[in-house]
C-alpha cells in the first residue's frame, strides 16, 4: 500500500513540473514575441544604439551633402555661389545634370535647364577660385545643409538618451582626394550607458588639387598669350574672303563695273558661330591625353597642328583629357566696323573720266566676344552621382572651366592679372607677370617683368649658327617676349665660347613666351619657348642669312595661257616692254615693296611669303563713235569722256594676288628670281574706249584658281 502511494506522489510531482514548464514556456515565448515586435517598431524609428551607429547617423547626413557640393562645383566652374561673377549659361551639356535653387539650398537634379558656370577668364579679367576658397565654400555648404539633417539628434532623444552637443565644425582638404573632417562633440547617456563621439572623417576619391592646377595653368596660358584670340583671328583671316562666308580683314579688287560683295549682320554672326563650332574643338593641350586630328591636306594639317597648345611637358598628365567646346546657341556678341558691312569704292586714281574702272577696298574690324568651355577629365578620379547618392571609383571626373574670347577691333583683349590669393596661385601670378597690352594709342605703365630680380627660371643656353655654313654665329641679339610689348626683354648677345656662340642666362617666368633672335644680314627667328618649368636648357638656333637676288618680272597674256598652257608657265611668258611697269608687294618673314624695273633686286632670306603684283602699261586711248538704235531710228553717239582728247598715261592691265612663296635654303644658291603676272590687256592694242567697254568682265582680273602656276622661279 505504501508503495502505491509513493508511485502516485511521483506522478503528481512530474505533472506539476510539466505544468510549470508549460507555463514558463508560454510566458517566455509570449514575452519574446512581444519584445520582438517592440524591437521591430523601434528599428523602424531609429537604427542607432552604439557609438558606431551614431557615426553612421552623422555620415548619412554628411555623405549626400558632400557629393552634392562637389557636383555643384564641378558643374559651376569650382564655385557653389556664382553671385557676383560672370557666368556662362549653358544648358545643352552632355551629362544631363542641372543645379537648382530650392528652399533648402542648391541641389543637383536631372531637370532640364541651364547651368551657371563661372568664368575663369573674361573681358573684365581673371577670376580663378583658389583651392583654399573652394575648400572653404564646400565646407560651408556641407555644414549648412548637414545641420538641418542632423538636427538635435532627436531619434536618440526619443530613446531616452540625455544628449550634450558641442558646436559642429567642418574642414575640407582638397588634395589627391577630397577629405571632409567633421568635428561634432556628442555625449549621450542613459542610465549607466554613455556614448561619446567627436571626429568623423569622409573621403571622396577626386584629385581636385591636380584638376585645379591644370585648369589654373591653362587659364594662365590664355591670359599670357591669348591663344584663343590669336587662333580666332587666324580663322577670320582664312574664312574672310571677298566672296566668302564672312567679310575679309583686308582685301582689294579692281573691276570695270564697281561690283562688290556685301554681307548682313545676321549672316556674318551665323557664319562665325559655324566657324567657331567647327574649329574650337580642335584645340589640344600638350602634356595631356589626346589624339592628333588628321586632315587630308598639308595646309589643313598645319592649321590643326597649330592648335595644339604647349602648356605642360610631354606626358605630364597622361590620365587627363582636356576638351574645348563651343555651341552656336551660347552667348556670342559681334559688332563690325563699318557697320554697313560694305566696302569702300574708289575710282581709279589718274583716270577720273573712266568711272567704269573701280578700286574696291575691303577693310573690316571685328569686335567679338564668345565663350569656350573646357572639360577637364581625370580618368582616375571618381564619377559622382548625387541623385542616387553614390560614386564610382576611377570612372572619371569631368570639371567645367569656361573662358571668354575677347577681340576689340581685330586686336586680342589685353592680357590680365590673376585675381587669386593663395600661395599656389602666387606662383602662377608671377609666371604671368603682366599688367596690360598695347591697344591703339594707349601706352601702358612699365612692367617689372624684365627686372633682374624676376629672372627666376632655370639657367638656359642659346647657341646660334649660320644655317648655310653651320659655323657659330656670334653677335645675335637675344630678346624674350611674353604676351605684351611691355614684357619685351632685351637679354643680351651671343658670344664666341670655344667652338660655339652662346648666350647663357636665367629668364623671366612665362608660359609660351617667344625668343626673338636678330642679327644684321640674317632673317629674324621667333621661337615659342616656355621659361616656366624648363625641360631642355640647351637651345640651338640656325639663323638664315639674307641674300640679294636679281629680279625680273614677266607677263603672261591670259588668252595665251588659256589656249596653250602645258604645265610650265615660263615658255608662255614675255618680258615687259619699256611702256610697262609692275609693283611687287612681298609679305611674310620680311615685308617689302618693289617697283620694277626701277628696282631690279631684292634682299631676302628663307621663309614663307605672300606675293601681290600689279601690272601697268602706258596707253593712248581715243574717243569712240558708235551707233545706237532707238525708236526705229539710228543715231550716232560718241564716248567722249575728256573733251575730245586722247587719254595718255599709266593704266592697270593685269594683276595677281596672294601667291604663296616658300624660300628654302637650297634656293639661296640661285642668283635670280623671276616673278610672273597675268596680263589682261595689251597696252599697244588699247586704242579706243570700246576696247575696254566690250571686254567680257569674267575674263578680267578673275584668275584666282590659275594663280598657283605663277609661283616665283629661281634661276
Amino acid at each position: 500500500m505504501m508503495q502505491k502511494k509513493a508511485q502516485v506522489t511521483v506522478f503528481i510531482i512530474i505533472g506539476i513540473i510539466i505544468l510549470i514548464g508549460a507555463g514558463l514556456y508560454a510566458y517566455i515565448r509570449f514575452s519574446l514575441q512581444e519584445e520582438e515586435v517592440t524591437g521591430e517598431e523601434e528599428q523602424t524609428e531609429v537604427a542607432f544604439r552604439s557609438t558606431s551607429e551614431l557615426a553612421e547617423y552623422v555620415y548619412a547626413c554628411i555623405e549626400p551633402k558632400t557629393l552634392q557640393g562637389l557636383e555643384i562645383m564641378r558643374l559651376q566652374g569650382g564655385r557653389i555661389d556664382t553671385s557676383g561673377v560672370r557666368v556662362l549659361e549653358a544648358m545643352d551639356l552632355d551629362d544631363g545634370r542641372r543645379v537648382m535653387d530650392t528652399e533648402t539650398g542648391k541641389i543637383v537634379t536631372s531637370a532640364e535647364g541651364p547651368n551657371r558656370i563661372a568664368y575663369w577668364v573674361d573681358e573684365e579679367g581673371a577670376s580663378i577660385p583658389s583651392l583654399e576658397a573652394m575648400e572653404q565654400e564646400l565646407a560651408d555648404y556641407i555644414l549648412e545643409n548637414s545641420r538641418r539633417c542632423i538636427g538635435d539628434l532627436e531619434p536618440f532623444r526619443n530613446q531616452g538618451y540625455d544628449i550634450e552637443m558641442g558646436e559642429m565644425k567642418i574642414n575640407v582638404v582638397m588634395e589627391k582626394a577630397v577629405v571632409v573632417n567633421v568635428s561634432l562633440p556628442v555625449t549621450m547617456s542613459r542610465g549607466e550607458e554613455e556614448i561619446r563621439e567627436d571626429i568623423y572623417l569622409f573621403t571622396v576619391p577626386v584629385n581636385m588639387e591636380m584638376i585645379h592646377t591644370i585648369a589654373s595653368n591653362i587659364a594662365a596660358a590664355e591670359m599670357t598669350n591669348t591663344y584663343l584670340e590669336q587662333h580666332t583671328m587666324n580663322w577670320i583671316s582664312i574664312y574672310g574672303r571677298v566672296n566668302g562666308q564672312i567679310p575679309p580683314l583686308v582685301a582689294s579688287v579692281n573691276n570695270l563695273d564697281c561690283s562688290q560683295s556685301t554681307w548682313t549682320y545676321d549672316q556674318t554672326l551665323s557664319s562665325l558661330r559655324e566657324i567657331f563650332d567647327t574649329n574650337v574643338d580642335l584645340f589640344r593641350i600638350r602634356g595631356t591625353d589626346y589624339e592628333r586630328v588628321i586632315k587630308d591636306t598639308d595646309t589643313k594639317q598645319s592649321m590643326v597642328d597649330s592648335q595644339t597648345i604647349s602648356v605642360f611637358s610631354p606626358d605630364t598628365y597622361p590620365n587627363v583629357r582636356v576638351d574645348h567646346d563651343y555651341r552656336p546657341g551660347w552667348d556670342t556678341e559681334l559688332s563690325m566696323d563699318p557697320a554697313s558691312l560694305a566696302p569702300d569704292v574708289i575710282s581709279t586714281t589718274g583716270i577720273p573720266f573712266l568711272p567704269m574702272f573701280c578700286y574696291v577696298r575691303y577693310r573690316f574690324k571685328y569686335t567679338i566676344q564668345y565663350p569656350v568651355l573646357l572639360r577637364i577629365t581625370d580618368y582616375q578620379s571618381a564619377k559622382i552621382d548625387p541623385i542616387r547618392n553614390y560614386y564610382d571609383k576611377s570612372r572619371g571626373f569631368t570639371f567645367y572651366m569656361p573662358m571668354r574670347v575677347v577681340i576689340y577691333g581685330n586686336a586680342p583683349r589685353q592680357p590680365v592679372e590673376l585675381d587669386v590669393t593663395s600661395p599656389k596661385e602666387q606662383e602662377i601670378r608671377q609666371m604671368v607677370g603682366i599688367i596690360g597690352e598695347e591697344t591703339g594709342k594707349i601706352l601702358l605703365d612699365p612692367s617689372p617683368f624684365c627686372d633682374q630680380e624676376n629672372m627666376l627660371s632655370r639657367e638656359a643656353t642659346i647657341s646660334t649658327y649660320d644655317a648655310e655654313t653651320g659655323e657659330p654665329l656670334k653677335g645675335v641679339m637675344v630678346k624674350y617676349y611674353c604676351g605684351s610689348y611691355v614684357n619685351d626683354c632685351y637679354m643680351g648677345r651671343t658670344e664666341k665660347v670655344n667652338s660655339t656662340a652662346d648666350y647663357t642666362s636665367r629668364f623671366p617666368l612665362c608660359v609660351n613666351g617667344e625668343l626673338r633672335l636678330t642679327k644684321q644680314g640674317y632673317n629674324e627667328k621667333r621661337i615659342t619657348w616656355s621659361s616656366y618649368d624648363i625641360q631642355d636648357t640647351s637651345i640651338k638656333v640656325k639663323m638664315d642669312p639674307e641674300k640679294t637676288f636679281d629680279i625680273e618680272v614677266r607677263k603672261v597674256y591670259w588668252t595665251t595661257f588659256k589656249d596653250q598652257f602645258q604645265g610650265d608657265i615660263h615658255p608662255l611668258s614675255r618680258k615687259l616692254t619699256d611702256r610697262e611697269m609692275a609693283t611687287i608687294k612681298i609679305s611674310g618673314d620680311d615685308d617689302m615693296a618693289v617697283i620694277y624695273p626701277q628696282q631690279k633686286n631684292i634682299t631676302i632670306a628663307p621663309g614663307k611669303y605672300q606675293v601681290d603684283i600689279m601690272l601697268f602699261g602706258n596707253v593712248s586711248i581715243a574717243p569712240t563713235e558708235y551707233t545706237v538704235e532707238a525708236a526705229g531710228e539710228t543715231y550716232t553717239a560718241e564716248i567722249d569722256p575728256y573733251d575730245g582728247k586722247h587719254y595718255k598715261g599709266s593704266f592697270p592691265i593685269g594683276m595677281v594676288e596672294n601667291i604663296n612663296w616658300g624660300i628654302t635654303t637650297g634656293d639661296m644658291k640661285s642668283e635670280k628670281v623671276i616673278f610672273y603676272v597675268f596680263a589682261d590687256y595689251n597696252p599697244g592694242r588699247l586704242s579706243l574706249w570700246t576696247d575696254l567697254m566690250n571686254v567680257d568682265e569674267e575674263e578680267v582680273f578673275s584668275h584666282q584658281e590659275e594663280q598657283e602656276y605663277l609661283t616665283p622661279r629661281f634661276e
